[in-house]
């Protein structure tokens, strides 16, 4: 017979004679299948000498060592047998109940328009602010998130204080801080997780002061447009991770802050909505990365104030939410790229909101607050189903907090972090953080 015959057999009769009779149903035929990549080497088989497996039948096969014979077995069995308990474990774990949880306090009161960005390995950077008591310019500080035991602990400070800044979390793992109300020019620096210092970076072609946006492309450069302040801003620039410098592209065609940039599937990105000197936009437009040029795109139904998000869908259309319809239409659109066009779809109750996440399951999650509660506003969650085109409430709400809330970030688990905006308590400023869990395994 020859080496690959034997080898199949052999396995075959010791799985029979000396295989544990407790194995998981159609693990031994799974073994078999799994060792097809060895059966297909005669080869290698037919330069193992010596024995074969031992059996009550006595010695099977001539074409290897008995050792290298059962090493091949039981390492095919244990990777099959940890990986039917790992499914196992899996499929017996109780779903998470959806709801908000309290988690540690932060280090800094970061106010608002301060960052959040999640890092490569689970944590949570947060960055600058304003809390009022420090000036218009912001803060330096920085501080970290882990979601593992729940705690915040102090990083370094950046080396300008910022606050309406942007970050962006780049390929190699750095974060780009860029801008803001810094009052010292258009400086940027950069962020290292690993040693948790910042350092600077070159200067952008311009100042982009706040309402601007920051976007990774493709290709890993970074677009900045728009922003103001003094006057509105059509300019744009790229920055190169690689050389670390700024060159700047081709502008807008419209003045906008506070807009929505999205990167798309094809690699443009579209721009949404904002103001511009004469009020509040219902245009929308693309930047293509390879020719560095903006074209305008179909204009949105209806005109809806700033405090818009931009959600990229799996099927590759775009979900804007939020904001405060001023035209008497629905406050949600959906943008097809393939046609250039805006859909109205159902509007959530949810209203002033600035905060839109795509979950592992495909839905969206957007939390703001509903309107007409007063000024300290509960946070409140609506999820969005791109398959229905329904809303559906969320389990409950979380701390009051005034205005909107500017940051929610997706961590690895599926649940997000809430934080700033200023959660009060009688008045008083805190440092709560909150963490929502849509639910689920």
């Amino acid at each position: 017979m020859n080496p690959t015959g034997t080898f199949e057999r052999d396995l075959e009769r010791w799985l029979e004679d000396e295989a544990s009779t407790s194995a998981p149903v159609g693990l031994h035929e799974a073994i078999i299948e799994r060792a097809g990549t060895i059966r297909q080497r005669p080869g290698w088989i037919a330069s193992l000498r010596g024995g074969g497996f031992s059996s009550r039948a006595g010695t099977i096969g001539r074409p290897a060592v008995p050792v290298a014979y059962l090493l091949v077995v039981l390492g095919l069995m244990l990777a099959l047998v940890v990986g039917a308990l790992a499914v196992g474990a899996l499929r017996s774990q109780p779903a998470r109940p959806a709801g908000w949880t309290a988690t540690g306090r932060m280090v800094y009161d970061h106010g608002n328009t301060f960052t959040a960005t999640l890092l490569r390995d689970g944590r949570v950077l947060v960055a600058g602010g304003q809390n009022g008591r420090v000036g218009a310019l912001g803060l330096a500080s920085a501080e970290l998130y882990d979601p593992g035991t729940g705690s915040w602990n102090a990083t370094g400070s950046m080396g300008t204080p910022r606050s309406g800044a942007a970050a962006t979390l780049l390929p190699d793992g750095r974060v780009l801080m860029v801008d803001g109300n810094s009052g010292q020019g258009a400086r940027a620096e950069l962020y290292d997780p690993g040693s948790g210092t910042w350092t600077a970076t070159a200067s952008m072609v311009n100042e982009h002061s706040a309402g601007f946006t920051a976007t990774l492309l493709r290709d890993g450069r970074v677009l900045v447009a728009g922003g103001c302040c003094g006057a509105l801003m059509v300019t744009a620039e790229l920055y190169d991770p690689r050389s670390g410098a700024w060159t700047a592209t081709g502008s807008m065609g419209t003045p906008r802050s506070d807009q929505s940039a999205t990167l798309l599937r094809d690699g443009r990105v579209l721009v949404i909505g904002g103001v511009d000197n004469a009020g509040t936009l219902a245009t929308a437009e693309l930047f293509d990365p390879g020719s560095g040029t903006w074209a305008a795109t179909g204009s949105i139904v209806n005109i809806h104030a700033n405090l818009i998000a931009a959600t990229l869908l799996p099927d590759g259309r775009v979900l804007m939410t939020g904001g405060v319809d001023l035209g008497g239409g629905p406050l949600a659109e959906l943008y097809d790229p393939g046609s250039g066009s805006w859909t109205a779809t159902r509007s959530p109750v949810t209203r002033a909101a600035k905060t839109a996440t795509l979950l592992a399951d495909g839905k969206v999650l957007m939390i703001g607050h509903i309107p007409g509660e007063g000024d300290l506003l509960p946070t409140s969650v609506e999820l969005y189903d791109p398959g229905t085109g329904s809303w559906v409430a969320g389990e409950g709400k979380g701390a009051p907090r005034y205005g909107f809330v500017p940051t929610a970030t997706l961590l690895a688990d599926g649940r997000e972090l809430v934080t700033g905006d200023v959660a009060a308590v009688g008045g008083a400023l805190m440092t709560a953080a909150e963490l929502y869990d849509p639910g689920g395994k």
